[in-house]
């Protein structure tokens, strides 16, 4: 699931008792939580780094929870075409 606010993806991995990795929460520190563009811009950045990896050691498929949000998904899904890991 794609970074869409800090707030909802800290609520996110409290509910469900994953954890943010260090990596990405280092990243989302950095970020002002109120300029939206950027947080989303990161967590597409972020994703599409991930994806790019496992798609790299030869997963065979991707899943995305959209949260109704399909734009980021689709931006992901574009970035990996264009890098011709899709």
């Amino acid at each position: 699931m794609p970074v869409y606010t800090i707030k909802m993806t800290q609520m996110l991995c409290k509910v469900c008792g994953a954890k943010i990795p260090d990596k990405l929460k280092t990243k989302l520190d950095a970020e002002d939580e109120a300029d939206r563009d950027a947080v989303l811009k990161l967590g597409i950045d972020f994703a599409v780094e991930q994806c790019a990896g496992l798609l790299k050691q030869g997963v065979s498929g991707l899943h995305f929870y959209t949260m109704d949000r399909r734009k980021s998904t689709t931006q992901i899904i574009n970035r990996l075409k264009g890098n011709n890991l899709l």
